[in-house]
């Protein structure tokens, strides 16, 4: 048995070698040999951990030592960095300390200071965000460093497409104004702001205009490290202008042609430009080109003058938008006339206020007249409707979902012997209970759809018993609060005869009045068959009466060579169509249409009023034509006269030369008198021959004379030597005679 070395020797010294055979004892010596070995396993572990962990103690030790080091570094380029940040010496900081408290404390300063101007920012840029101006932001050397949302909707580049790009790289094209960019330039090297419009172009090449406002930032020491530019998109503003301009010429031919009378007044000049229709309203000589406020009040009846002076006030001040008002005119023999004038601001000056307005006018006189007739008749109405067996009311339905009744005439009283009060607040009680359903149903058709309400209902009225009443209303108008307004009437049935033939009568005086009236009439079925005809119809279309009835207005109608609607009964609004008559001929026509309904508020087919515009149109051929001819007479006279100029200038110059080289030579007295008259005489025609051929200062009104020192006895001794042969051709005697009087200097134009 193998032992420990030390426990093996410890036997051979201690236990006889012929006891080393007995069972127990090897049994023992064998434990005992286990623990030597268990120790020594022991030992070896304990020593091979301690050399690591003395290992790990030595790598830990320099660790810390590295890190010291490094701390020491760091805490001295952290007080360097803030000596270098901290321009006001706030702070004083020892380089040999190891103290961080102190930096910590500027530091969180820092930090707090560094939140609040952060959340300015924020802010700053969610306004810029969600702003619908266009905003960009470039650093000094103007490079984009950051564009918001409205910019790159317009412009069509991304933010990461712009930065550190020239915004005018991107943005500026052919079309973009060379002066505009020049001074932009300017502006921004002069450490100015700039505020103009500009033409740019978004990333598809289209172009739009902008209201641009440029603003340098700067720095502590002055010097700019920013630029911020706000645009407005102003391409909406900038086309309504133009298509404004446009149409203001085609306004006013189309108001000459239709009869109604143009204005121009001139707020700065205080000046009214009236169309010759305005002043033949007025009576006012239509050569007079020029009216001042004062005299055309002297034409406005009294009582009218403070309320349109009022309202022209009020729109020269920006306080009113546009003028729409019934004035009372003085014609000059003495006749008083009612014009509708409307008005409104074309131009505006550097303060936003009006200095240009346009407006028209029409005479309204024959209009009013009739609105008093009218008026009288609406009067004659109410009485009447006091007597007839049927009672008129009006019905609201409000907004807010309330109804009540608004209006009934008193002749409910006669009728049902209920007063008006009574009737308006209890109305629906009394209907029976039968028939409350239809008539509730029908009058929520009647509100949420505006269809006209048609019933028949009874109505069990205490003491009186029960009645049957025959109500039929439609929609007439809405109140100023949008409320819808249905106006009817309600009667008896036994009565319903009477109120059937007192419509009828009524309608057949109706159609009479149109009838000599210059406005046809046509009504037709729901089959589009004509059911009555009018004697202006029959005029206009040349057909005969008889002709016309029971015939398709489709068929009638026919020839149409525009037209919006195939079937004009589909067509309830006004619109124009060219047709040829019976006879063939060509007229134009402005039809309005509307259906047409029973007394029970069943549609039956329609109405039209057509009403002959011929004239009108031809007026409108006549001056296209015209316009168009004046187009072509003024390109002819630019050309002849630009030939002209070359074919009399070239040998005018070629005398004036002959002249010159003539006056170079030996001459005698009297043929260098001749010379030199020649050569003064050939420069005045010169003179005279520019300023006639000089189109473009004849049509822009601008003749300039010279305004420079020149003797008049020298032009008198000029003329003199230029007509004095003619003058002795003729045996003429020419003498000037001049006061010694007369100044030496004049200034003026000495060849004119």
């Amino acid at each position: 048995m193998n032992f420990h070395r030390l426990l093996e020797r410890q036997i051979k010294k201690f236990i006889p070698e012929p006891g080393w055979g007995e069972p127990w004892l090897e049994k023992f010596l064998a434990a005992v040999n286990e623990s030597y070995l268990s120790f020594e396993r022991d030992k070896e572990l304990s020593e091979h951990s301690f050399h690591i962990s003395e290992k790990e103690y030595q790598q830990l030790n320099a660790d810390l030592l590295a890190e010291v080091n490094i701390k020491k570094l760091s805490i001295k380029k952290l007080k360097d960095s803030i000596n270098t940040i901290d321009l006001e010496n706030k702070i004083s900081l020892d380089p040999h300390s190891d103290n961080l408290l102190s930096i910590v404390d500027y530091l969180n300063e820092q930090i707090d200071q560094r939140k609040k101007v952060e959340e300015k920012l924020r802010d700053l840029s969610l306004v810029s965000e969600e702003t619908s101006n266009m905003v960009l932001i470039a650093d000094a050397h103007q490079k984009t460093m950051w564009v918001n949302k409205a910019f790159c909707e317009i412009s069509g580049y991304t933010l990461q497409e712009v930065i550190g790009k020239k915004p005018g790289y991107f943005l500026q094209g052919p079309g973009t104004d060379q002066k505009t960019i020049s001074k932009i330039r300017e502006e921004l090297q002069a450490g100015n702001s700039f505020h103009g419009r500009i033409l740019n172009y978004n990333k598809s090449g289209s172009t739009y205009w902008i209201d641009l406002s440029i603003n340098p930032i700067k720095d502590n020491d002055g010097k700019i490290s920013k630029y911020i530019s706000v645009g407005t998109d102003v391409s909406d503003q900038i086309q309504k202008s133009e298509e404004l301009l446009k149409s203001e010429l085609k306004w006013k031919i189309a108001m000459e042609g239709s009869g109604g009378g143009v204005f121009e007044y001139d707020a700065e000049k205080n000046h009214f430009i009236t169309s010759t229709n305005l002043k033949v309203m007025l009576g006012l000589p239509p050569e007079q080109p020029f009216l001042s406020i004062e005299e055309l009040t002297e034409c406005i009846v009294p009582d009218s003058r403070k309320k349109i002076n009022k309202a022209f006030e009020q729109l020269l001040s920006g306080h009113l938008h546009t003028i729409n008002q019934e004035i009372s005119f003085l014609h000059t023999d003495g006749t008083e006339l009612a014009l509708l004038i409307k008005a409104l601001p074309t131009k505006f000056n550097a303060q936003g206020k009006p200095s240009y307005i346009l407006g028209t006018t029409t005479d309204i006189t024959e209009i009013k007249q009739t609105e008093i007739a009218l008026a009288n008749r609406v009067r004659q109405f109410q009485g009447l409707s006091e007597n007839i067996p049927a009672a008129i009311y009006e019905y609201q339905f409000n907004k807010d979902g309330t109804e009540e009744f608004k209006y009934i005439s008193p002749a409910i009283e006669k009728i049902f012997g209920i007063s008006p009060a009574e009737f308006m607040a209890n109305g629906i009680s009394y209907i029976h209970p039968e028939d409350l359903h239809i008539f509730l149903s029908k009058n929520k058709l009647a509100r949420d759809l505006h269809v006209p309400f048609i019933c028949e209902s009874r109505l069990i009225i205490p003491g009186k018993g029960t009645f049957w009443q025959y109500v039929s209303s439609s929609f007439t108008y809405y109140t100023q609060r949008g409320d819808a307004v249905f106006t009817g009437i309600i009667s008896d049935i036994t009565q319903e005869k009477n109120a059937v033939d007192l419509l009828r009568i009524n309608e057949e005086k109706y159609k009479a009045i149109i009838a000599t009236m210059k406005l046809g009439l046509l009504e037709a079925d729901q089959n589009n068959l004509i059911t009555y005809a009018n004697n202006a119809f029959c005029r206009m279309s040349n057909w005969e009466h008889s002709e016309l009835i029971g015939c398709n207005i489709n068929h009638v109608l026919l020839p149409i060579t525009f037209v919006r609607d195939q079937n004009p009964l589909n067509d309830w609004d006004a619109h124009e169509i060219k047709v040829k008559d019976k006879l063939g001929n060509e007229r134009w026509w402005l039809v309005s249409k509307a259906p047409r309904y029973s007394e029970r508020g069943v549609q039956v087919g329609s109405v039209g009023i057509y009403l002959d515009i011929s004239q009108q149109k031809d007026l409108e051929i006549s001056l296209v034509n015209a316009r168009e001819e004046a187009i072509k007479l003024a390109k002819t006279k630019e050309n002849f006269l630009a030939n002209m100029s070359h074919e009399i200038r070239t040998p005018l110059n070629g005398i004036i030369g002959m002249i010159r080289e003539l006056r170079k030579m030996e001459l005698t007295r009297k043929q260098e008198l001749y010379v030199r008259n020649a050569g003064t005489a050939s420069q005045h025609l010169l003179s005279i021959v520019n300023n006639i051929l000089d189109l473009s200062k004849i049509e822009a009104g601008v003749f300039d004379l010279s305004t420079a020192p020149f003797s008049l006895r020298e032009v008198f001794k000029e003329v003199k030597e230029i007509v004095k042969s003619m003058a002795v051709e003729k045996g003429l005697e020419l003498k000037f005679d001049i006061s010694n009087d007369l100044a030496k200097r004049f200034i003026g134009d000495s060849l004119r």
